[in-house]
């Protein structure tokens, strides 16, 4: 995520969640379908893609958005792991999601039984407001 988004032009993929995450045998992590990227010199973009669960506020609602939106969603894969489940649980439909996740202050909730550390780093990346969230390069350290 942070080579991309340190490109230059950046690429913002716009459909991170756990079924685009590939793990391999010697357990190198790869980031994988692109069908929803953008590489581009404008810092935000503004059409809805990816996948609903792992949307961030800011693309639900039209709103011009950049690379903070993969953050959001790279939060949503850590909710996804910690609960084996899709972030946000199951709601009755894609409205519903959309106005959940895209009309409300909520975030998703954190799955239980995690480290302190763990809980602030999916705090940090679920930020109602982009501007809150960290890059990639501070996700790191």
């Amino acid at each position: 995520l942070e080579y991309m988004h340190t490109r230059d032009p950046p690429v913002v993929h716009r459909d991170i969640k756990g079924p685009n995450i590939l793990v391999g045998a010697d357990c190198r992590v790869k980031l994988a379908d692109f069908g929803c990227a953008k590489r581009t010199q404008e810092t935000m973009t503004h059409t809805m893609r990816g996948s609903i669960h792992w949307m961030a506020p800011e693309v639900i609602a039209h709103e011009r958005y950049g690379r903070a939106a993969d953050i959001w969603s790279f939060g949503c894969v850590a909710i996804e792991m910690g609960t084996a489940t899709v972030p946000w649980g199951k709601l009755d439909n894609q409205m519903a999601a959309i106005i959940k996740i895209g009309m409300s202050e909520e975030t998703p909730p954190l799955p239980g039984g995690l480290s302190p550390t763990g809980e602030d780093f999916i705090f940090v990346c679920v930020q109602r407001d982009a501007s809150l969230r960290p890059n990639a390069t501070a996700l790191l350290r």
